[in-house]
């Protein structure tokens, strides 16, 4: 579950497949609830936090090596669903 809340608090499409969500979990939780311990002798709902806080991290970081990306695509007008084409620009040196 932890793993499959830190996929879906970062915007944008995830390379990474339900093996890799699974793995970033447990990783996830383990060391958040080890930092929580460690800094606050607790961990409860500080591990929870922190646990969500290092799956949004792994899950950002294996979204840059497997070649995901944040970057916003963008469409020229002319490469819109049922968009018509603009006419050729008309050679102004030529008559008609």
């Amino acid at each position: 579950m932890i793993g499959a809340i830190g996929r879906l608090l970062l915007p944008g499409p995830d390379p990474i497949g339900i093996p890799a969500t699974i793995g970033v979990g447990i990783v996830a939780a383990l060391a958040g609830t080890a930092v929580s311990y460690l800094l606050f002798r607790d961990a409860e709902w500080t591990g929870l936090l922190f646990s969500v806080l290092f799956a949004v991290m792994l899950v950002y970081a294996l979204r840059g090596l497997r070649g995901g990306s944040d970057e916003r695509v963008s469409l020229d007008a002319d490469e819109l669903p049922g968009a018509e084409p603009e006419p050729p620009e008309r050679d102004p040196t030529r008559p008609g």
